[in-house]
C-alpha cells in the first residue's frame, strides 16, 4: 500500500467505551476505554493476566462483554456481518499452531476469504495481493513450503502475511513478536509502524516495554483489568507506573529523539 496523507486530527476508526468482561463471577475487564485513530499505533501493556488479550477478543466479539460499547468505522460492531467485519479488522492471535500441511501461499491466501463467495477460487488479483503480503513480511521465499515444516517464528510471520492479505483498515496484534529473534522482532515492529504510516491503524499487545516505548504513538497500561495509565510512552512508562503495574524499577532515556525504557530490577 502506498503512503497516504493522514489528516492531523483524523476521526477515530475504533472507539471502545466502558468495556467490562466477567467470567465465572470474576471481573476480567473493569471499564476499559480505547480510541484509535487512523495512522496510529496503540500499544497495550501490562503484567500477565491484566486483561490485554481479553480486551482484543472483546472488541472482535469473540467473547461476550458485560457492559460497554464498541464502534468500528462509525458503526456499532454488532451491525457488521462476520465477513464484512473481517474485511475491516484483521486479528493476529498469540497462537500460531498450524496442523494442516498446506503451503505457505495457500495459508496466506485464506486472508482473501472475506472477499469471496463460497467455494470461489482465488482470482489473479487475489494472488497478486497474497504475493505482495508475503513479500512485505519477507516470507515469499517460503511460498511453496508446508506450514507444518516451519519454525514457530516463521509461522508467526506467515500468519501476519495472512492478516495483511485481508487488506484490513485496522490490525489487532496479540504479542506478535513472541518467538521471534531480535532481527525479526524489530522487522515486524517496523512493519506495524509502516502499516500505520500507510494509513492503517494498529493495536498491539506487547510485553517488551522497549518496543512499546519506541514504536507506539500511545500506550494503555492495564492492571487487574483496569486502565492504570494511558497516553504517550514517556508518560505511561514512568517509574511510578511500572512499579505499580509490574513491581519493577526501570531505566528510561531518549536516544535519537525516541523514548526508550529498559526493565532493570525487581522491587521486593
Amino acid at each position: 500500500m502506498d503512503s497516504q496523507i493522514i489528516p492531523s486530527n483524523p476521526a477515530p476508526v475504533l472507539i471502545a467505551k466502558g468495556i467490562q468482561v466477567h467470567r465465572r463471577h470474576r471481573h476480567i475487564l473493569k471499564g476499559v476505554d480505547l480510541e484509535l485513530r487512523r495512522g496510529e499505533v496503540i500499544g497495550l501493556v501490562g503484567a500477565n493476566g491484566s486483561g490485554k488479550s481479553t480486551f482484543l477478543k472483546a472488541i472482535l466479539q469473540f467473547i461476550p462483554r458485560k457492559q460497554g460499547t464498541i464502534e468500528i468505522l462509525g458503526r456499532k460492531v454488532e451491525s457488521y456481518e462476520p465477513t464484512e467485519l473481517a474485511r475491516k479488522v484483521a486479528y493476529l492471535a498469540q497462537e500460531n499452531e498450524c496442523r494442516w500441511p498446506i503451503t505457505v501461499a495457500r495459508l496466506v491466501a485464506l486472508g482473501r476469504i472475506p472477499y469471496q463467495k463460497p467455494w470461489q477460487e482465488n482470482s489473479e488479483e487475489d494472488w497478486n495481493i497474497v504475493h505482495e503480503a508475503m513479500k512485505t513480511v519477507a516470507v515469499d521465499h517460503l511460498a511453496g513450503r508446508a506450514v507444518t515444516r516451519l519454525s514457530g517464528g516463521e509461522r508467526h510471520r506467515v500468519l501476519f502475511a495472512r492478516a495483511l492479505a485481508s487488506e484490513p483498515e485496522i490490525l489487532l496484534a496479540d504479542e506478535p513478536t513472541t518467538g521471534l529473534d531480535p532481527y525479526h522482532q524489530l522487522h515486524l515492529m517496523e512493519l506495524l509502524r509502516g502499516q500505520a504510516q500507510s494509513g492503517r491503524s494498529v493495536v498491539v499487545v506487547l510485553h517488551d516495554l522497549t518496543q512499546a516505548a519506541r514504536f507506539c504513538d500511545r500506550l494503555i497500561l492495564l492492571k487487574d483489568g483496569a486502565v492504570l495509565a494511558s497516553g504517550t510512552p514517556a508518560h505511561v512508562v514512568s517509574s511510578a507506573h511500572l512499579l505499580s503495574a509490574y513491581g519493577i524499577e526501570a531505566k528510561s532515556f531518549s536516544y535519537a529523539g525516541e523514548h526508550t525504557v529498559i526493565p532493570w530490577s525487581v522491587i521486593s
